[in-house]
């Protein structure tokens, strides 16, 4: 246990792969596959090597993008792929596999392994010159150097992960690959457990893209600040996590929690601070209990317990919240919807001008000076909202002529 510091820089080193046809039989298909896409021959020539000679023509022939990435050489019945840029995985991200008759195919065997500068699995990317252990300490300061590779490390628990602001490199890959062309099939977050997680924090750029995944360990993490992200329309930030004792701070900077389809994360206590920058967006396979938003603008797509507003604006994009404490600040809720308990304290305001259908509050309470938003009179009370320190002339209901809303 002791403090280990990325320093990146390491030379780049091309991994190489072979695999072997192994059995022929003019029936068999043999198939090497990767991300799902695969080149394909049956056997042909009466041989392992002349059929091994055919597929690997069609692989060096191939203009599928994850094929392009590697050089195709054959020597009898083996075929080689080696990476055609140094320090970036690929060979090894083929398989192989057949079908029909009876001949047969190796594995994939890994003959150089790739190293690099980006690479979290390389010994000499660290000041230490051995790789981070359980109970380490990891610095990502006052370098540049991303890291971008090796970053599946999820048997590893740190005590303790800090990349302050002096860090402007990138860590995790785009979900796109960065060709365009395919969508990655590298690890893009890093892949990590650490009891505490601190970004951000000081002076500097910062870093424009830190997707982090703490796996399923408890983690309290900080965001301090973050850098403009590097990918358009993606916050700099991607976090995932599954334990339920997870913790999230956010003070400043652009986050997403759960942000592409089919994630999911556990964060059961999330609090943010800051102000108009701070962009806090949790998809739909976010759980969530507690949110508390003392500034900055968050949206939520997925069920909340208790939201506590006490500035700044929280958006209920999709599911419900449980219980809603606005005492100040803005709640908007923008789809059909109901939700169990809404307070509305005296600076505080529930916007309903955004929902596509009809919201329904269960119970609720409005006190002086709460407003409530609902221009297109699509408000339905279950029960009369409650005035505990005044009456209907205390607090302001913004609504289509005509329309009412239930008070005690």
């Amino acid at each position: 246990m002791g403090r280990v510091n990325w320093i990146g820089g390491a030379p780049a080193v091309a991994d190489v792969a072979t695999v072997t046809l192994t059995a022929y039989d003019a029936t068999t298909t043999y198939k090497i596959t990767r991300n799902g896409k695969t080149v394909s021959t049956v056997g042909t020539g009466g041989t392992t090597a002349t059929t091994a000679t055919a597929l690997q023509a069609l692989l060096a022939a191939s203009a599928i993008p994850e094929f392009l990435e590697v050089t195709w050489t054959v020597n009898s019945s083996t075929i080689t792929a080696t990476s055609k840029t140094a320090g970036l995985p690929t060979a090894a991200l083929f398989s192989s596999s057949v079908s029909g008759g009876a001949g047969t195919i190796g594995t994939f065997s890994v003959t150089t392994t790739y190293s690099g500068p980006n690479d979290w699995a390389t010994a000499v990317n660290w000041d230490t010159g051995v790789l981070p252990a359980g109970g380490d300490d990891v610095w990502v300061e006052n370098t540049s150097q991303s890291i971008l590779y090796g970053i599946d490390q999820h048997t590893l628990t740190l005590n303790s992960l800090t990349i302050p602001y002096t860090f402007s490199g990138t860590i995790g890959l785009p979900r796109i690959n960065v060709s365009g062309a395919y969508v990655e099939d590298r690890s893009t977050y890093l892949k990590i457990s650490a009891t505490t997680v601190n970004i951000g924090a000081g002076s500097g750029a910062g870093s424009g893209r830190i997707k982090l995944n703490t796996g399923t360990n408890a983690a309290t993490v900080t965001v301090y600040g973050m850098g403009t992200t590097v990918e358009p329309g993606i916050e700099s930030f991607l976090y995932l996590g599954a334990h339920a004792s997870n913790v999230f701070n956010l003070a400043s900077g652009s986050v997403a929690i759960a942000s592409f389809s089919g994630e999911t994360a556990t964060v059961p206590v999330i609090t943010v601070n800051g102000g108009n920058g701070t962009l806090l967006r949790c998809g739909a396979g976010a759980t969530l209990t507690t949110v508390t938003v003392n500034g900055g603008k968050v949206t939520v797509n997925s069920n909340v317990t208790t939201v506590t507003v006490n500035g700044g604006v929280y958006t209920q994009a999709a599911g419900v919240w449980t219980t809603m404490n606005c005492w100040s600040g803005t709640a908007v809720t923008r789809t059909a919807s109901t939700h169990a308990t809404t307070i509305i304290g005296p600076t505080g305001q529930v916007d309903c001008s955004q929902a596509m259908g009809t919201v329904t509050f269960t119970n609720g309470t409005i006190y002086k000076g709460g407003q409530l938003l609902d221009p297109y009179n699509q408000v339905v009370m279950s029960n009369p909202f409650s005035l505990p320190d005044g009456g209907p002339q205390d607090i302001i209901v913004k609504r289509k002529a005509g329309g009412t809303v239930k008070v005690a």
